[in-house]
């Protein structure tokens, strides 16, 4: 929850088992790994102001709410708490094809640093 926003996410959200994370493994890493899989197992949601965790459960299928406009899960979450009985589900392939192409500026690309980044961890 975000400090500026907690008293009203909490009053929604009082009538509702809510576990917070406290899964810090990966934090500021390109992924959550095992930890933040966990809190993704039998998750009804996930909540959470801008952060890579959101992009990874909204590729994993988990209804997801954003609560910061910058966020780049903005687009595929919903927006508002009141909705949490009922997610939207978002349709992601363009979103996941917008993700994808800004990931690597041109001159990157260029010098084959994508292929050497995925070669490392799946070749």
């Amino acid at each position: 929850m975000h400090p500026s926003r907690i008293d009203r996410q909490r009053a929604i959200l009082q009538n509702f088992d809510v576990q917070v994370s406290d899964n810090l493994q990966g934090a500021g890493l390109l992924s959550g790994g095992a930890g933040l899989q966990a809190d993704f197992d039998n998750a009804w949601c996930v909540v959470g102001f801008n952060s890579n965790g959101l992009t990874e459960s909204i590729m994993e299928g988990i209804p997801t709410f954003s609560m910061c406009p910058s966020s780049m899960a903005w687009d595929c979450s919903n927006k508002d708490l009141a909705n949490i009985e009922n997610p939207e589900m978002f349709e992601r392939q363009q979103w996941l094809n917008n993700l994808a192409y800004c990931q690597w500026r041109e001159d990157e690309c260029l010098a084959g640093l994508p292929w050497e980044h995925l070669r490392k961890k799946y070749a």
